[in-house]
């Protein structure tokens, strides 16, 4: 079941502000980023009805590593940072993402806790996919619930190529081989 218009459907320990929008908000505004040229319009428009709208404030986490929640984010205006705490003092920046982008795309699949954490840059619209929505978009909308996991495959595995020739990179300059 869809949650009402401005319920949070997350936890207390969730902190984002909800986002009243539309269906046809929410499609107008994913529309206008990559995946308007990813998806059809009727795929995109399916999907608006099981996203949820968030803001998140500059420098606000969106979630953190090790959080427990599990959902994916679409920007649809704004820029994120994903971090990886290097010890308990600093972070390093894994990937910066702009409208159009989805992160958090690992602890839906796999249900794992996070493994970095995201933070806003500046104010950021967001759409979310809960674990209980996409479970709905598998059960009522399979078709557009598959063309969403091969995005997401495609996209996961693009970032496990490029993390790939990184490590080689690093190894290189290190003196070590695989």
């Amino acid at each position: 079941m869809k949650p009402v218009c401005g319920e949070n459907p997350f936890s207390e320990d969730f902190h984002l502000s909800t986002v009243e929008m539309t269906d046809g908000e929410k499609f107008e505004m994913l529309d206008a980023t990559v995946w308007g040229k990813l998806f059809p319009a009727k795929e995109l428009k399916v999907l608006s009805r099981y996203l949820d709208g968030f803001k998140a404030d500059p420098e606000q986490f969106i979630f953190k590593e090790h959080d427990t929640e599990k959902f994916l984010c679409v920007i649809g205006k704004g820029r994120v940072d994903i971090l990886k705490e290097a010890d308990k003092m600093h972070r390093k920046v894994l990937g910066r993402f702009k409208a159009g982008h989805v992160f958090g795309e690992m602890s839906l699949i796999d249900g794992r806790p996070r493994s970095a954490g995201a933070v806003a840059r500046e104010t950021t619209t967001l759409f979310l996919l809960a674990e209980q929505r996409f479970q709905e978009l598998v059960e009522n909308e399979p078709d557009t619930a598959i063309a969403i996991i091969l995005r997401l495959c495609r996209e996961v595995s693009m970032r496990l190529r490029l993390t790939s020739g990184k490590l080689v990179d690093y190894l290189a300059q290190e003196g070590d081989s695989i």
